[in-house]
């Protein structure tokens, strides 16, 4: 007798993680004009390397293309500071909703922690605002969260 099949596709990714990861792209959208607009000779390019993927699974080969291209390997703290804006950066936050659904749950987690809220952190530091009809359609943040305080949106935070 066969027996039933009980494999379940494992649960997308959260709804909380999906709005913040549109948070962090309205905060792309929004850093200051006195960053270059997508510069020739960009430092960035998000795309995930083959190999590393084959090698270190989807999450790992993620953290290596964020750990190159913010050079977060040359900073003491690891610190990331945005050096440009524009199309780059929106290909960051694809690239972020392409990966995400092959994590485990606990490697969204960790991405969550590690990779998201330190790029919305460095956002908001470098100057980014979100204008307050885009934050509308943003929805409500619930300030019980530090990571959606409204110091994260309205000030910058060195």
């Amino acid at each position: 007798m066969m027996k039933p099949c009980t494999d379940k596709a494992p649960p997308g990714p959260s709804q909380e993680l999906v709005s913040r990861i549109k948070h962090l792209a309205a905060l792309l959208e929004n850093l200051p004009s006195t960053l270059p607009l997508d510069p020739k000779d960009s430092i960035y390019y998000f795309v995930l390397d083959s190999e590393k993927v084959m090698d270190k699974g989807i999450f790992g080969a993620f953290g290596s293309c964020m750990e190159v291209c913010f050079e977060t390997y040359k900073t003491k703290d690891g610190d990331i500071h945005f050096t440009e804006r524009g199309k780059q950066l929106e290909q960051l936050t694809e690239l972020m909703k392409t990966a995400i659904k092959t994590m485990s749950d606990q490697e969204r987690v960790v991405f969550h922690k590690v990779w998201l809220e330190r790029l919305i952190r460095a956002g908001v530091a470098d100057g980014a605002k979100i204008p307050v009809k885009k934050r509308k359609q943003l929805g409500p943040i619930d300030l019980d969260k530090p990571e959606q305080s409204n110091q994260e949106l309205d000030a910058p935070v060195r």
